[in-house]
């Protein structure tokens, strides 16, 4: 009998013997304390009770699973002022009392799945010769969360980073707070309100910066939770509101925009006719120089590039083809005098498939799902008649037809009517998308808002460069088609240029140029772009902080990635407390 360094407690057991097979170690040990103490009264006590075995999972060795038989003991309290009269001999650093694993495999499996998760970190642990199921994993983890890591002491933070995420986007949101300074997450809250936050702030003194985004919420946490705290507005959603301000005026003149494209097309047609081939080589390299900036293209394509049918077109026709020689088989043997039974057991076709056929006087094609009109509410049938003479008459737009049936009381969805107008464009391929007053003219690819108002805030940076495909368009012929626009719009031309200026002073964080911005940008006149200033004087301080500090919300945004995929990997079985025991396990 010995007693190895190994061992976690040297001095409470011995190795008595090792038994090797392919599969396993099985090791035995054999207590040999002389005095125990209760575990009650921590009374030190000889007198036996009595003998039993222990068999506990341990740490693998050498690619084997490790098994432990432990010989242990019952002794009596000597105490008399104690309660317990028989216990068992503990051992605090070897396993915990009743469990039938070691503390070391315990933590094994517990960081494995604090890593993986349940279903990904059982099936780690088997392969690491650890057995435990995935309920095991997440039990492991949902009892360590009680007193364990979820429960340490947080760190007093000083600049604290706070956003939401989402438990189900739209519907059920939570809220994060990060430790800028420790680039790590302090806490997960289970909902997106004022009154949790503005608590966990008030349990935490110590915060002097919160960098947040702009919504009010956490604003308003911030002032009844910390009014200590100096509070920092994130550049990146600054910027991002700026857009999306301008692509709100940008849609609200989408008609000048249609207007500028035709002019373009007018424009470019008299180039090309009085154009020839002495132009000059510079002008017709700076013309067509494209680079792929991941921008999609603007404006003109003159002549439909010829595509390939698709895969499902493929499909389609060979299915086809497999029915009209089918057809074909049965015709023929039908006029060799073959009686219907025999043609379908010869071919391995249904009766009714070969009385069908025998009886028609060409190939029966089969109709599409469109062409049959399925999928069309049967209300839409009251309105059929009127959207077909509106149709003839050469309105082809949708939502305009929409509205015109639901005031005359259809209460069907748009989607019945899109499901009708492609059954008429698929019967009438000439037809127009859209042939209203107004709309761009075939052959022209309009921009969409959000890509003008790119455009219009990063004019250098994107350079006005096409993205490469078929039909895209030369650099100064997008150039010229902003500048048309503007030209064209008062408002985008004056908030464009305001929210230019307004990038300028974030990039070069000129605080002192904000308020001078703030009363010009009012003087506009536009409404969206007074809407934006209103907000910016209703959150002066933070975003005034914005120019000074160094902090932002971008790391936080990282955190929140990070907790989506945790999330996504435990799927909807396990609770708030067992996504937070893992997102902090980090800390």
């Amino acid at each position: 009998m010995f007693t190895p360094p190994s061992l976690p407690c040297p001095d409470s057991v011995a190795i008595h013997r090792l038994v090797a097979s392919d599969t396993q170690f099985v090791i035995e040990l054999v207590a040999c304390r002389g005095e125990v103490p209760c575990p009650d009264c921590a009374h030190l006590t000889h007198r036996l009770h009595s003998r039993y075995c222990r068999t506990l999972a341990d740490l693998p060795l050498q690619d084997k699973a490790v098994s432990l038989v432990l010989h242990s003991r019952k002794f009596f309290c000597t105490n008399g002022a104690c309660k317990t009269r028989v216990f068992t001999e503990r051992f605090p650093d070897l396993v915990a009392p009743y469990a039938r694993r070691t503390l070391s495999l315990h933590q094994a499996l517990h960081f494995i799945g604090l890593a993986l998760g349940g279903r990904a970190g059982a099936a780690l642990a088997r392969a690491l010769k650890m057995q435990a199921s995935r309920d095991t994993l997440l039990r492991s983890l949902q009892r360590w969360a009680i007193g364990g890591i979820a429960s340490e002491p947080i760190h007093a933070p000083r600049v604290v980073g706070i956003d939401d995420w989402a438990f189900r986007k739209g519907q059920r949101y939570g809220t994060i707070l990060c430790d800028l300074e420790r680039h790590c997450v302090i806490d997960l809250l289970a909902d997106r309100s004022s009154q949790s936050a503005a608590q966990w702030f008030l349990e935490h003194p110590t915060i002097e910066i919160i960098s947040r985004d702009r919504s009010g919420i956490y604003a308003q946490a911030a002032r009844e939770g910390a009014p200590q705290a100096r509070q920092i507005a994130d550049r990146w959603h600054l910027l991002k509101n700026l857009g999306e301000m301008l692509q709100r005026v940008v849609e609200r003149d989408y008609k000048q925009l249609r207007q500028a494209a035709r002019e373009q097309v007018k424009k470019s047609a008299a180039r090309q006719t009085n154009d020839t081939e002495q132009t000059d080589e510079a002008e017709t390299q700076d013309d067509f120089c494209r680079f792929n900036s991941g921008l999609s293209v603007p404006v003109i394509t003159t002549t439909p590039v010829a595509r390939g049918p698709t895969r499902a077109q493929v499909k389609s026709r060979g299915r086809r083809d497999r029915r009209k020689a089918r057809y074909e088989a049965v015709v023929e043997l039908h006029q060799q005098g073959m009686g219907k039974r025999a043609i379908a057991r010869t071919l391995g076709l249904s009766r009714m498939t070969v009385r069908r056929y025998c009886q028609a006087s060409e190939f029966p094609e089969i109709a599409s799902r469109a062409a049959k009109g399925r999928g069309l509410p049967k209300q839409i049938d009251a309105h059929r008649e009127y959207l077909s003479v509106r149709w003839e008459q050469g309105i082809r737009s949708g939502t305009i037809l929409w509205n015109e049936i639901r005031a005359r009381g259809f209460t069907g969805s748009l989607t019945a009517v899109y499901r009708l107008l492609r059954l008429w464009r698929a019967q009438d391929p000439t037809a127009l998308k859209h042939s209203v007053a107004g709309a761009a003219p075939r052959g022209v690819s309009i921009p969409s808002p959000r890509q003008v108002s790119w455009w219009l805030l990063y004019p250098e940076k994107a350079q006005f460069q096409a993205y490469r495909r078929e039909g895209d368009q030369t650099t100064n012929q997008i150039k010229a088609l902003i500048e048309t626009f503007q030209e064209v719009s008062h408002p985008v031309r004056a908030v464009a240029s305001r929210s230019r200026e307004f990038i300028e002073i974030m990039a070069n964080r000129q605080a002192d140029c904000l308020d001078r911005w703030l009363e010009e940008a009012t003087n506009e006149n536009v409404p969206e772009l007074t809407q934006f200033v209103k907000s910016l004087r209703q959150d002066y301080d933070a975003v005034h902080g914005a120019l000074h500090s160094e902090w932002s919300n971008g790391q936080v945004e990282g955190q929140v990635n990070r907790l989506k995929m945790i999330k996504r990997q435990m799927y909807g079985r396990a609770g708030f407390k067992l996504l937070r025991q893992r997102v902090l396990a980090a800390r």
